[in-house]
Order: C-alpha cells, then sequence, then structure tokens
C-alpha cells in the first residue's frame, strides 16, 4: 500500500471517528434542561404566544381579540420585522406591553442555526437591542427566547451560557400555518387536546387568526383555563400561577 492510500484511510478513519462522537454527544443531549413547554401550577393555566411578527395590521388586530376577552399574550418577533415596521412598531409595542402582554425574541432573520451557533448569539443579540430600543421602560427587561422551527442541537448550552440565560421557550406547535387544511374547528380541538400536556400554546401572526382565536380563547375559558403572560407587572404574570418546568 503506496503513502497516497494510506494517507486517505488514515484521513477517512479519523472522519468517521469524528462522525461517530458527534452522533453520541447529540444522542446524549438532553433537550429537556434546555427548553420550558409548561407552566407548572396547581391551577389550570395556559399561555397564548404568537410568533413571526410584528405585523402591524395583524398584531393590532390581536390585541383588540386579547382585550375584548380581558385575556393576554406574549409575541415573540422576528428583528427583521422589527425593522421593516420601524416607523410605527414603537406604538404597538406601547400597546402590548401597556396592556398587560410582552414581547419576546424570534431571532433576527428566522433561519437554521445548527453548526453556527455565533451566528445564533449574533442574531439574538441585535433583536435583543431592536426590542429595548422600542420600548419605555428597558431597564431590568427580561427578553424570553424562542428558536424558529423549534430546532435544537448541542450547542445551544453555550448560547444560553453566553445569555447568561437558563431556557428557550417552546410550547404546543398546532400547525395552524395549515389553516386552510384543518379548518377552525380541527385547530380549536388540537389545541383543546393538548394544552394539558404543553399548556404554553404558539400560534402564528398571519391573517387567518383573526378567524380562530376568539373561539380558541372562548373554549379554553370554557374548560376553566386562566391565562398567563411572561409580563411581570401583569397580575396574569406566570410566577403568580407557579413555576416554568425548566
Amino acid at each position: 500500500m503506496n503513502l497516497v492510500k494510506k494517507t486517505v484511510l488514515i484521513i477517512m478513519g479519523l472522519l468517521l471517528i469524528s462522525f461517530f462522537f458527534f452522533i453520541i454527544s447529540f444522542s446524549i443531549f438532553d433537550k429537556k434542561k434546555l427548553v420550558v413547554n409548561n407552566i407548572h401550577s396547581n391551577s389550570k393555566v395556559c399561555m397564548l404566544t404568537f410568533d413571526d411578527g410584528p405585523s402591524l395590521d395583524v398584531d393590532n388586530k390581536i390585541m383588540d381579540i386579547l382585550e375584548q376577552n380581558n385575556v393576554e399574550g406574549t409575541f415573540f418577533y422576528i428583528g427583521r420585522n422589527i425593522e421593516e415596521n420601524s416607523q410605527n412598531v414603537k406604538t404597538l409595542f406601547k400597546r402590548i406591553l401597556d396592556s398587560g402582554s410582552y414581547i419576546g425574541n424570534h431571532t433576527y432573520s428566522h433561519s437554521k442555526y445548527q453548526f453556527n451557533e455565533g451566528l445564533l448569539l449574533e442574531e439574538i443579540y441585535k433583536t435583543n437591542e431592536l426590542i429595548l430600543n422600542n420600548i419605555e421602560n428597558p431597564d431590568n427587561y427580561f427578553i424570553p427566547i424562542r428558536l424558529p422551527y423549534l430546532q435544537y442541537f448541542a450547542g445551544l448550552e453555550w448560547v444560553l451560557e453566553k445569555l447568561n440565560q437558563n431556557y428557550f421557550v417552546e410550547g404546543y406547535l398546532s400547525g395552524d400555518w395549515k389553516y386552510n387544511t384543518f379548518g377552525k374547528e380541527k385547530l380549536i380541538k388540537r389545541y383543546i387536546k393538548n394544552v394539558s400536556e404543553k399548556n404554553i400554546l404558539i400560534i402564528h401572526s398571519f391573517p387567518k387568526v383573526i378567524n380562530f382565536l376568539p373561539d380558541l380563547i372562548l373554549r379554553l375559558k370554557s374548560e376553566g383555563y386562566a391565562f398567563a403572560t411572561f409580563n411581570p407587572n401583569s397580575k396574569n404574570y406566570y410566577k403568580n400561577y407557579g413555576e416554568l418546568n425548566i
């Protein structure tokens, strides 16, 4: 066997060993230590969360529905969308926070970040800054984070350490973007069926939300659920009901 073949075999062997250790490390990575899906409480409570905004028209309509039903929610916003709505976003943010609802971080570009933890961290910082620059009282404002696609990978623990935070927010993903396939009743049933297991509910800021959100709130109320928020200034702050299941 000549030197070239030996070198190729050695390189291939090292690559296989590296891949093996990557698979092992990924398989033992415990997602439960890094994400929250529930408020652990002795009472029936849920949290309405809204992803992918800000969309000024849709989010103001969502706020209309929340206020009409005397409930609150948490909006996870994409930094790029904040920039695109920069002229009017402060008014929306003030409305959200004054009502008892809250604003969190959904990264800057809503991308997939596996193998690029540095980019993820950079985007979280950038979006945090955009949020803080558009609220009236940024001091000591805690910004919860939800990753796009509920993605997870081994590098996320390092990201949380850099952010000095303990968790990413997940929850029940209903498939509401398939509203035209499911229809209103089936979609609401999916939320109701799963709320006892994952009481943080993920909803998206898109026009169809107006069709099902009022009825979803009424169904949850009829089932005896209260509605929590991340806003510490609200009487419905989640810590008044229990703790996140970290």
